[in-house]
């Protein structure tokens, strides 16, 4: 039997669609979102990576608040928590 693990965390948002629905169009095609809002943890992530300040996201984004970005880094952190490397043979 297989076991799915879900990992809640507040403000993050996962749709689950793949598809653009006009009458939720906050949705951004499964993409897990911040609280909702039309910004994906990955264009905070990217942002961060990138070497944009938190201060400069903020302005950016006026709708963000910094809990929301402690959020997309707790999200990302779950994931590479929860992956597994498996060997491969010959290597």
């Amino acid at each position: 039997m297989k076991t799915l693990r879900v990992t809640i965390i507040p403000r993050v948002i996962w749709s689950g669609d793949r598809e653009e629905d006009p009458s939720r169009p906050r949705h951004l095609r499964g993409k897990p979102t911040i609280r909702g809002l039309r910004i994906s943890v990955a264009q905070v992530l990217k942002a961060l990576a990138a070497g944009i300040s938190e201060e400069e996201l903020l302005r950016e984004y006026p709708e963000l608040e910094s809990a929301d970005i402690r959020a997309a880094l707790a999200y990302a952190a779950s994931l590479v928590e929860g992956e597994r490397v498996l060997p491969v043979n010959g290597r």
